[in-house]
């Protein structure tokens, strides 16, 4: 499973649990995570790739 698919699939759980997955872009800032996992009622998570080791 490529890093699209991993990411294609967190969007699809994160929707059927009823929150977005938007991607975020922070350009010049190396290791940010690239999405935001927010869900109903303020709760927030994010996903971290490799390259934020």
């Amino acid at each position: 499973m490529n890093e699209k698919q991993i990411e294609q699939a967190l969007v699809r759980k994160v929707k059927a649990m009823g929150g977005i997955a938007p991607k975020f872009v922070s350009p010049g800032f190396d290791g940010m995570p690239d999405r935001l996992v927010l869900f109903p009622g303020g709760h927030i998570a994010f996903n971290v790739s490799d390259n934020c080791l």
